[in-house]
């Protein structure tokens, strides 16, 4: 592990993914196609850039076979995961050997827009179109612009946090200030 500097501080790679790991963050799968073929990787990078144009971002790491695929196409589909599918986190964060079809037994259709793998049983999709990749030291940020969406499922959603996943606690906490009611959303 390098040793990384940061003013007075020195850490390892090791303690930064800790450190990083105490951010809770919901769990999606990045899928996309080149012609016939199709891929998908487990994404908690995630988030969302601009409302006007509707842009969001993650950010995989470089040589992926699912990045190189998504810069070849264009284009890639966003499957947010419920709290009952760990399972398919897991599956597509690599934990099948390189040759396994991580679709196998999974059902999943063709984006309208995108033909890219829509996975069923999920709180939402969002079919996107790459507008820009940026390397960032060993991972990339892929800018996209939605062009399709759809909030499919009810539920709860996967959380991932300290290197576990949670569902969603039964319970919601009040907010500390009471804001008014937002009718954008």
């Amino acid at each position: 592990m390098a040793l990384q500097t940061c003013g007075l501080m020195s850490f390892d790679s090791l303690s930064f993914r800790k450190c990083l790991g105490r951010f809770a963050t919901g769990v999606t799968v990045v899928t996309t196609r080149v012609e016939d073929r199709i891929h998908g990787m487990t994404v908690n990078s995630f988030t969302s850039v601009s409302l006007v144009p509707p842009l969001i971002l993650f950010c995989p790491k470089n040589g992926t076979r699912t990045f190189e695929m998504l810069k070849s196409s264009g284009v890639y589909a966003v499957t947010v995961l419920s709290g009952e599918q760990a399972y398919i986190s897991e599956r597509f964060a690599g934990m099948l050997t390189d040759d396994a079809d991580r679709f196998a037994g999974l059902g999943h259709t063709p984006g309208p827009l995108t033909g890219c793998p829509l996975l069923t049983g999920c709180l939402a999709h969002l079919e996107c179109r790459l507008v820009d990749h940026h390397r960032a030291g060993d991972h990339n940020i892929c800018v996209a612009e939605v062009i399709g969406l759809s909030a499919p499922g009810e539920g709860d959603p996967l959380l991932y946090y300290s290197g576990n996943y949670y569902q969603f606690p039964d319970r919601i906490l009040p907010r500390p200030i009471a804001a008014p009611a937002r009718k954008d959303l």
